[in-house]
């Protein structure tokens, strides 16, 4: 069997658009620990190299049937802030059947808010992921995993009100 490389995998860095059809046809064909390996793999490459944008096909793996497809992807977007994968974000943070998933999409809403804090974002867009956040800390039956990571996100946040949440963990 093949060795694959970093630079191998490289080819999935900065997709385009077509690539990117292509991989959203051929995704589901992969076995399922193929797709959790390369997930991982890609993820662990580019937080090591500030060359590597896996921002689209992660958005393409980020639907994936597989808890820990779904896990390595949505960890893999920590530092993006594009306005159009907030809402795919928080709808993973509310809907995921997975706590893990959940308490990855509740780490990388804290971009957001961090971003908006720079204003570096639009105050809106950060504003709706502290609310998502902050209805996560708000509910009791919310795992502590999820609320964890949403209490770490929130912390980046000026808001007055923020402040008491945190005090009352």
């Amino acid at each position: 069997t093949e060795t694959i490389t970093g630079q191998d995998l490289f080819a999935l860095s900065d997709l385009s658009r077509q690539d990117a059809a292509l991989v959203r046809q051929e995704w589901p064909l992969i076995s399922i620990d193929q797709r959790q390996a390369l997930v991982r793999s890609l993820v662990e490459l580019a937080a090591d190299d500030i060359d590597w944008h896996l921002v689209r096909f992660l958005r393409i793996v980020l639907e994936d049937p597989d808890e820990m497809v779904r896990y390595y992807a949505t960890e893999g977007l920590w530092e993006e802030t594009d306005a159009d994968l907030l809402g795919p974000l928080i709808q993973l943070l509310h809907h995921d059947q997975s706590e893990r998933v959940r308490a990855a999409a509740a780490g990388a809403l804290g971009a957001y808010v961090l971003a908006g804090e720079l204003d570096e974002l639009d105050a809106a867009l950060a504003m709706r992921a502290e609310e998502a956040l902050l209805s996560v800390l708000h509910n009791a039956e919310e795992p502590l995993a999820v609320q964890a990571r949403a209490l770490g996100s929130i912390a980046y946040s000026g808001e007055v009100g923020v402040r008491q949440v945190i005090e009352d963990r």
